[in-house]
């Protein structure tokens, strides 16, 4: 999946995020900034905080990581993002740590 572009006709993903913020000393994620698909189209940039984006995993969306491609309503899709283990939030392979780790640019 890493690499590969998606547009909003042909995509199964909910939701997009593109930048996290962690908590300093647990390593746990405060927020993220992200698009989500309405319909037909992306939504603006908008904050997804954890407990959103953990509930959206729970009731079966497709959250990935990624960013914005040149072509306006594309995006280079770079992980799937699921919950590990300990319940913490990994985009990719898995974690070692009990901390989040979605290897997004930090905000």
């Amino acid at each position: 999946m890493r690499g590969k572009r998606t547009s909003i006709s042909r995509t199964q993903i909910d939701l997009v995020l593109v930048s996290a913020r962690y908590e300093p000393e647990t390593k746990r994620l405060i927020f993220a900034r992200g698009f989500a698909r309405r319909g037909q189209v992306w939504t603006d940039i908008k904050l997804f905080d954890r407990a959103s984006l953990v509930e959206g995993l729970k009731m079966g969306q497709k959250i990935a990581t990624g960013r914005s491609s040149t072509v306006v309503g594309d995006f280079e899709i770079l992980s799937p993002v699921h919950l590990g283990s300990e319940g913490q939030l990994l985009a990719g392979g898995r974690s070692e740590h009990a901390s989040d780790d979605l290897e997004l640019p930090i905000l």
